[in-house]
Order: structure tokens, then C-alpha cells, then sequence
């Protein structure tokens, strides 16, 4: 997978790449992008089902497509000013194709989040639901103002995904 982190340069600008094996890594599908590519689709993460339905969670950053350079400064000083939301997208077949990504938190997040950055941030399956957690600066779930860094969690039923 490939997507815009704090260290990471983005194969795809804008947007979450993901390939598959079926050869223990000597050959690779062609990437299959996730996201709508106008804003930065960043911090992904990925996992798989015992089942291996694969899910894929990432950030959407409400801001123009940013240079790799730009970014991990702008992390790292804490100065990401912009908002963002999570979203997740999973696939049935094996990483062939993904759903529609599917927006998991309730509203935008105030800009930033230099005290969590992406430690918290991941997904993961069971047989019957993905779980989503991230870091949000939200003062409340209802309350938008910027207060402390406090971890968000979803449960998507994984039929809310169409195949």
C-alpha cells in the first residue's frame, strides 16, 4: 500500500495505492487507487479479515495536494492547519477492487494534530465488521471547537460496503 505519511512519499498523488500478491511478492497486481485524488488521502492503514476481506483506513486532508517535503514539515512542527475526516473503503476479492470509500467519522476535525499525529489511527476485520480508531482534536463528538487530542472508534458492518 502507498499513501502520503510522515515519512512516506505518495506513489499516486492524492490517493491510497494498493497492490496484491499471489506469489509470496515475485510478482504484484497493478495498483488500485483508493480516494478521490483532489485532496490528500494520507496516513493509511491496512489489514485483513481471517476471512481476507481487506480494509483500508486513511485520513482525507481538506487542503490542496501538498509536496512530501511540505508535509513532514508541516507534521512535524505541528503546523498541519487543515481539517480532515477518516474514511475507510474495504475489498472482497483480494485487493482486486475496493468499495467506495466510506466516511467513519461524524464530522470534519478541527485542523491539525500535532499531539497524536497518526499514532492512533488503524483498522481492523473480523468476519462480520471493520473497526476503525483515530486520533481528533474534537473538544466533543458534538462540539467542533479544538481541545485535546482524544481517540475516535467505528464499527461498520461490512455489508455497508457495496461490492
Amino acid at each position: 500500500m502507498s499513501g502520503q505519511g510522515a515519512t512516506a512519499t505518495p506513489a499516486f498523488s492524492g490517493a491510497i495505492a494498493v497492490s496484491s500478491t499471489d506469489d509470496s511478492g515475485r510478482t504484484w497486481s497493478k495498483p488500485v487507487l483508493i480516494g478521490q485524488g483532489a485532496h490528500p488521502d494520507i496516513q493509511p492503514w491496512i489489514a485483513c479479515s481471517p476471512t481476507g476481506v481487506l480494509g483500508v483506513g486513511y485520513k482525507v486532508l481538506y487542503s490542496g495536494l501538498h509536496s512530501q517535503p511540505q508535509f513532514f514539515l508541516d507534521i512535524l512542527s505541528g503546523q498541519l492547519s487543515y481539517t480532515y475526516d477518516f474514511w475507510t473503503a474495504v475489498s472482497f476479492d483480494n485487493g482486486r477492487t475496493f468499495s467506495q470509500p466510506l466516511r467513519v467519522s461524524n464530522a470534519v476535525l478541527p485542523p491539525g494534530n500535532a499531539e497524536g499525529n497518526d499514532d492512533f489511527s488503524n483498522v481492523a476485520l473480523d468476519d462480520n465488521y471493520l473497526y476503525a480508531a483515530w486520533g481528533d482534536q474534537r473538544t466533543s463528538p458534538t462540539n467542533p471547537a479544538p481541545g485535546p487530542v482524544a481517540i475516535y472508534f467505528a464499527r461498520v458492518p461490512l455489508p455497508a460496503y457495496p461490492r
